[in-house]
């Protein structure tokens, strides 16, 4: 490579370089403008400036915002890794020392994720980390992408489908499904197939859906079940659970932890339900910061506690 002197960079307005990067998040030149802290002519101003020094249009005006070309989509691939590296580097974070920080952390994840993880994960902050603060939303993986690039949450854990380079992510822990109901249901005996489809059903569903997965998995084998109430608070399910004959299936953790909570039974579901992976995701720009890396190893420990829970109580009589 070719020594870089000061004349290389005369040519460059390197102030230009988070204007662009800001656009191609929002799209927008008014959304764009308030993050920036600028006026929206200045804005444009450096957008024109932008264009005349890359000769490309780079973000064309539409009804509903504006479009990238290719050469845009190009450079910020390029740029956005070298910006945030160049952080890193010139604010290099000083040592995490748990005892005496006073950190704010922010996690996004799916609400069953809180109901099971957020009470063991705060415990273990208040041993190891007093002064720190925990502030959990409730985050679909729709929207985790987003909102991690945007600074609003540092962590998201849950389902994920497929992420961009500027993401990293790892397998967090494998969960499988149970179903919970009041024990007087069926007498203490197996939850067999015919039981499990002559009671009333509870689903969990974000979009008060009265289909799921185990609904897929009935219907591949011929049969149906009926969802009499569809809900997407799990506050609200341990107590519709235990005081109505219904039956509701769950991930495994957050089965178990209700069961506890409200006296329940629990049995694998006389279906098979595949399992699925949940994961930790984060931006590659807070790798380098040493009291991110502390919150993804104290999560992760956490996890594993929970993993290592024990199977499902099943009556041995038919």
């Amino acid at each position: 490579m070719r020594d870089i002197t000061l004349r290389d960079f005369r040519k460059v307005d390197l102030n230009l370089i988070p204007v662009f990067l800001v656009l191609m998040q929002e799209r927008n030149l008014t959304r764009a403008a308030a993050r920036l802290a600028l006026g929206q002519p200045a804005v444009s101003a450096a957008l024109a400036r932008l264009r005349e020094m890359l000769g490309d249009p780079l973000l064309i005006r539409e009804a509903r915002g504006m479009r990238p070309t290719r050469r845009a989509h190009e450079l910020e691939a390029r740029l956005r890794p070298l910006c945030e590296d160049l952080l890193l580097t010139v604010n290099r974070p000083a040592a995490f020392d748990p005892l005496k920080a006073q950190a704010t952390f922010r996690l996004g994840m799916p609400d069953n994720h809180e109901y099971f993880l957020v009470p063991r994960l705060i415990e273990r902050m208040q041993r190891e980390a007093p002064s720190c603060r925990l502030g959990v939303r409730s985050v679909l993986h729709v929207n985790a992408i987003k909102l991690l690039d945007d600074g609003e949450i540092d962590l998201y854990c849950g389902r994920l489908g497929r992420t961009p380079a500027v993401v990293q992510r790892e397998p967090l822990m494998e969960i499988g499904m149970l179903s919970i109901f009041d024990p007087r249901l069926i007498g203490g005996k197996r939850l067999t197939l015919q039981r499990f489809l002559e009671h009333p059903h509870v689903l969990m569903s974000a979009r008060a859906d009265f289909e799921g997965a185990v609904d897929a998995a009935l219907a591949k084998i011929g049969h149906k079940r009926h969802v009499a109430l569809s809900i997407d608070n799990f506050s609200t399910l341990g107590p519709v659970v235990s005081r109505l004959p219904v039956i509701a299936t769950l991930p495994e953790h957050t089965a178990r932890r209700m069961a506890s909570e409200h006296g329940l039974a629990i049995a694998a579901p006389p279906v098979d339900l595949p399992k699925f992976w949940t994961s930790l995701a984060w931006m590659a720009r807070s790798d380098g910061e040493p009291a991110h890396a502390w919150l993804r190893k104290t999560v992760r420990e956490v996890a594993l506690t929970l993993g290592a829970g024990g199977g499902p109580r099943r009556a041995a009589r038919d």
